[in-house]
């Protein structure tokens, strides 16, 4: 009964936070954007839809899960199993690919340095 309670104040906080930002954009966008570009002011819904489809262009949940937080993390496998195994799966391999690239780099430095191969 107490993760219930639990997971309810938690939604119910960030409701209201993504809220509270959507307003935040919509108040900045209406105040500025208007007069520098001549567009239309915005509502609260079109504020939350431009920032939902700015997260996603621009990856704010790989962010989120990069930076190690506990509770990303365990919000992202509750609502979404498989995501964050699969995404650092992804990361690992990604980091496992550059530590391959930096090894090539360095052995083609040596080989440049020692005469063997010149790379320009």
């Amino acid at each position: 009964m107490e993760l219930f309670f639990g997971v309810l104040i938690g939604l119910v906080v960030a409701i209201i936070a993504i809220l509270v930002f959507s307003f935040i954009f919509m108040w900045i966008w209406n105040l500025v954007v208007p007069d520098v570009f001549g567009l239309k002011q915005i509502t609260l819904w079109q504020a939350l839809g431009i920032l939902v489809l700015a997260s996603i262009l621009f990856g704010a949940v790989l962010k989120i899960l990069d930076e190690g937080g506990a509770l990303p993390r365990d919000f992202f496998r509750f609502f979404l199993p498989g995501l964050v195994e699969k995404l650092e799966d992804f990361a690992e391999r990604g980091q496992a690919v550059a530590a391959h690239r930096r090894e090539i780099g360095a052995a083609v430095k040596r080989n440049a340095v020692g005469g063997d191969e010149h790379v320009e």
